[in-house]
């Protein structure tokens, strides 16, 4: 009866917030599994890999494929169960067909988490329409996903999803530099030092600012890190985004601006620590990995609040996330 009462009085920002972390927790083993297979494709093949994977004629492009078309899923995965923890069952297949769609119109993560949140609200209103009892059996199943995946999904592509794919369009030019192997080593490195930040942070912070749900997390954002897969942090930034926000991108901000200043290059623009040794240094790569999840690790441990002595994390507990 008490969770009843709590989750009536959630109010539409908390709903939201709980929405994304559903969506999350079940989009991070997608994500990994994706992550681990083309690296694994990665080091076999070389950096190149993903290239010539179209023609498939080796073991190493089998394995790519495999984990690209894995990889494809993440954000379809993300929009489906983001609009299931809104409106249930009804916003599964609309929500899935918006993560698609984000796909199509290049929106990434963005448009899938947008679209989402879109169906997850229209859906919420179709179920408050007065039927005849003959209809309300089908609702469920045939009218309410059909109505919701067609109108969203023109909303999407006409009105809300245009601005999203010029954003992502100008961001992805803007990062492009072929032939220029410096910028990729800064971006992958920094981005390996957030989920390794975070498993200091849970190892200092111990279980005076961390719960036994959130330590539980300590092994397995270790573990993203040497894949160079962020996605385990998003959990613990939704719920301190300013203090973790400022932490990761100090550390990160610092390895990358080292791996501009020395050089370092990498072919490899994916495989976190199974492409280490493709880099021009992978001495100097592994030094500046650590040095910045440290940074944040230590940073993140200090501005970590401690926590009430009656706090519940019904969040992290989700076995999903373990």
């Amino acid at each position: 009866m008490a969770e009843i009462q709590r989750k009536k009085k959630k109010n539409v920002g908390g709903v939201i917030r709980d929405a994304i972390m559903t969506g999350i927790s079940y989009m991070i083993p997608v994500i990994v599994g994706g992550g681990v297979i083309t690296a694994v494709a990665t080091l076999l093949g070389g950096y190149n890999v993903g290239a010539d994977a179209a023609r498939i004629e080796t073991l190493a492009q089998v394995i790519f494929t495999i984990g690209n078309n894995l990889f494809a899923f993440a954000v379809p995965c993300l929009s489906a169960f983001i609009a299931y923890a809104i409106a249930d069952k009804p916003g599964i297949a609309p929500g899935y067909a918006m993560g698609v769609l984000a796909g199509t119109m290049n929106t990434g993560f963005v448009g899938g988490l947008v679209g989402a949140l879109l169906v997850g609200w229209f859906v919420l209103q179709m179920k408050k329409l007065n039927v005849p009892k003959a209809l309300q059996g089908v609702m469920p199943i045939m009218f309410i996903p059909v109505v919701t995946t067609l109108v969203c999904g023109l909303l999407m592509w006409y009105i809300i999803g245009v601005p999203i794919s010029w954003f992502m369009a100008w961001l992805t030019n803007g990062l492009n530099a072929d032939g220029f192997f410096i910028p990729t080593s800064a971006k992958m490195c920094s981005g390996m030092t957030a989920p390794l930040g975070m498993a200091i942070a849970i190892l200092l912070g111990g279980k005076k600012k961390f719960s036994e749900g959130e330590r539980k997390q300590a092994v397995t954002c270790l573990l993203l890190s040497c894949c160079y897969i962020q996605e385990c942090v998003v959990p613990f930034q939704l719920k301190d985004p300013v203090r973790l926000t400022a932490s990761i991108m100090i550390g990160g901000a610092i390895t990358g601006g080292l791996c501009m200043v020395f050089g370092l290059e990498s072919p490899a623009v994916h495989g976190g620590a199974f492409v280490i040794a493709m880099t021009s240094n992978p001495l100097l790569y592994i030094g500046l990995w650590l040095l910045g999840g440290c940074i944040s690790g230590v940073l993140y441990a200090i501005l970590r609040r401690p926590l009430p002595e009656d706090y519940v994390d019904e969040d992290m507990d989700n076995p999903m996330l373990g």
